[in-house]
């Protein structure tokens, strides 16, 4: 229920696409497809194609369920944004912070997705190493183009 809510939130703040979800949420395309097919079911959104000849591109747009969905989505991700703010700021060690990390995704693995989508929705602000710790980076993938991370 939570990828639900995460991409409702998504497509409420302009996210229209199955490949910027994906992005997003660090997911894989084709399981976002799959999960908005199940949320297209349920009613909560209507997708299709839309523009003309060969602009044409998939989106998707909530219903009034959708929308209900996604403010709610909002209030329980900023609640949780909170309390991860107020976890990193108990510690002040960065190599504490990673394991506070590594310790709520353990407990609750949907966090691998939400803390994302907090980062691109600037309800949470990490230290670059929080952030390079968190994508995977490494020095040696730091001397390319990172534009796609930002």
């Amino acid at each position: 229920m939570y990828l639900d809510r995460a991409i409702a939130l998504l497509i409420y703040r302009g996210v229209r696409t199955p490949k910027e979800i994906a992005g997003i949420l660090r997911l894989n395309e084709d399981d976002v497809l799959v999960k908005l097919r199940e949320m297209e079911s349920k009613g909560l959104i209507k997708c299709g194609d839309s523009g003309f000849w060969i602009f044409k591109r998939f989106r998707c747009l909530l219903s009034d369920e959708g929308l209900k969905l996604a403010r709610e989505a909002f209030k329980e991700l900023e609640r949780r944004a909170e309390e991860l703010r107020r976890r990193l700021n108990e510690v002040n060690d960065e190599r504490r912070q990673q394991e506070v990390i590594n310790e709520l995704i353990a407990l609750d693995p949907i966090y691998l997705h939400l803390i994302p989508l907090m980062l691109w929705m600037n309800l949470l602000v990490l230290p670059l190493p929080l952030l390079t710790f968190m994508y995977g980076l490494d020095d040696a993938s730091m001397d390319g183009d990172v534009g796609e991370l930002m």
